[in-house]
């Protein structure tokens, strides 16, 4: 839990302290990718059209999304 809140205090990831493994309808999941195109692993999604929807969970606290990457080191 140390290097997860390290990570989120820096800004790398978003709140790692969630139940929630639900995306809400409005998660925009193309800005996401697009903060992280630099990097070749995320850029192919963004090319190649390969992104596909995370698998629904079912719990939503309504506070937070699940744990994402918000930036690149």
């Amino acid at each position: 839990m140390k290097i997860a809140e390290k990570l989120y205090v820096e800004g790398y990831i978003s709140y790692p302290r969630t139940e929630t493994n639900s995306y809400s309808n409005k998660t925009n999941f193309k800005g996401i990718l697009e903060k992280l195109k630099n990097n070749n692993l995320y850029q192919k999604y963004l090319d190649k059209n390969e992104f596909e929807m995370p698998r629904g969970g079912n719990k939503n606290d309504e506070a937070h999304p699940p744990i994402h990457p918000v930036k690149l080191f």
